[in-house]
């Protein structure tokens, strides 16, 4: 089966690939809608994911010049203006800065197709140092040893730093200038990583032949780690189980930011 005309490659779809590649096939080449519910409760996720929107679109008008006090008087839900709140007192990296880009999208080509990236911030420091910033609003942190193997920290990164010379006086950004920040809104806390070229290297082959090895197939396997399928919408199709895992299930982290960009990304 192959992939949809003007297919674009992303870290959402990437990692739907890695943790399952039937998931890729049924949502993003057959565009199956989701037969089942992705956890329990629902309401109570699907709460949590507006709220998670909301913020995104609060600092979407803070680094698009919108006053703070003004977006102070909007945040009334509890849980936002806590998270608003911990963002005022944030002491964020790249500051005091040079310039930022919020919600900008990035591409380079990959084998033959364009891989893109969806960025919540660029920010560039004074000192010339550029920080990939991502808000999290999610309850539980995603612990570092699994956020550095994420596709997003691998492909963010990788992508500002093939495509980043327009953000840069028309100079290429070299890798060790790049950061990637997770911001998590529910702790005020950031956990950040700091790029080189090794790491540019390395993910430039990663992605070469993960995306080649997608164009070239033409049967996609159930994935063998069962865990992934407690929160996916397929699973009852794929015989994996009908009943979700809910949000506050013992040793499961679920990113409800990623989860409500992927909901998006479907429309």
């Amino acid at each position: 089966m192959s992939l949809p005309p003007q297919f674009q490659f992303s870290q959402t779809n990437l990692q739907d690939y890695a943790d399952c590649p039937r998931r890729f096939e049924l949502r993003h080449i057959q565009r199956l809608h989701y037969p089942s519910i992705e956890s329990e409760p629902q309401l109570e996720r699907e709460a949590h994911a507006k709220r998670g929107d909301a913020f995104h679109r609060l600092l979407h008008q803070y680094f698009s010049g919108v006053s703070s006090e003004k977006i102070s008087a909007s945040a009334t839900d509890p849980d936002l203006s806590r998270w608003w709140n911990h963002f005022l007192r944030a002491k964020l990296p790249f500051l005091p800065e040079k310039a930022h880009y919020p919600e900008i999208t990035l591409s380079v080509p990959i084998e033959g197709v364009r891989l893109i990236a969806k960025y919540d911030l660029i920010a560039q420091a004074k000192t010339g140092e550029f920080w990939v910033m991502d808000w999290k609003t999610q309850r539980k942190a995603t612990p570092r040893d699994i956020l550095q193997h994420r596709l997003q920290t691998v492909v963010y990164p990788y992508v500002l730093a093939r495509a980043g010379a327009s953000l840069a006086d028309g100079e290429k950004i070299a890798p060790e200038k790049i950061h990637m920040g997770y911001w998590y809104a529910e702790t005020g806390t950031l956990e950040a990583f700091h790029y080189d070229s090794a790491q540019f290297a390395h993910a430039e082959t990663t992605l070469t032949r993960m995306i080649a090895d997608i164009k070239k197939r033409t049967h996609f396997e159930l994935t063998s780690n069962t865990r992934h399928c407690g929160f996916c919408t397929y699973r009852s199709l794929c015989g994996r189980g009908e009943p979700a895992q809910g949000l506050d299930d013992e040793d499961v982290v679920l990113d409800l930011d990623e989860q409500f960009d992927l909901d998006w990304e479907t429309l």
